[in-house]
């Protein structure tokens, strides 16, 4: 198994979701809240974020970047947290992710619900 993930996380202030992808769930996040440098452009003007869900179980880096490209496909800017996890749940359930990677059923995926302050990975 790999250290990279896929995560869902959801502003405080506006209600809107992000998904992304990294090997660095706690630093990330810190990132995307503006205590160190290097957050996505597209969270900047939204903060505070507060972690929603993680997706575990990639085989390498490629797998995560397969689904959180199935995941976050297409996604506008202010989706609703109903609508994120809905397409979470129909990534999940997919024969593929892309027309590339291996078979959904072959990736042991595990989702591990987040709260503020909780440092795991």
């Amino acid at each position: 198994m790999s250290d990279f993930i896929c995560y869902l996380i959801q502003s405080e202030r506006t209600g809107t979701c992000y998904v992304g992808m990294t090997n660095n769930f706690p630093r990330r996040l810190r990132q995307h809240n503006g205590e160190l440098v290097g957050g996505a452009k597209r969270t900047h003007n939204r903060r505070p974020w507060k972690p929603v869900v993680t997706v575990h179980g990639f085989h390498n880096k490629i797998q995560a970047l397969q689904f959180e490209w199935r995941f976050a496909k297409g996604m506008p800017r202010g989706w609703s947290l109903n609508t994120c996890l809905r397409r979470l749940e129909i990534g999940m359930g997919m024969v593929r992710w892309t027309s590339n990677s291996p078979l959904a059923a072959s990736v042991p995926l595990t989702l591990t619900w987040r709260t503020v302050g909780d440092d795991t990975t």
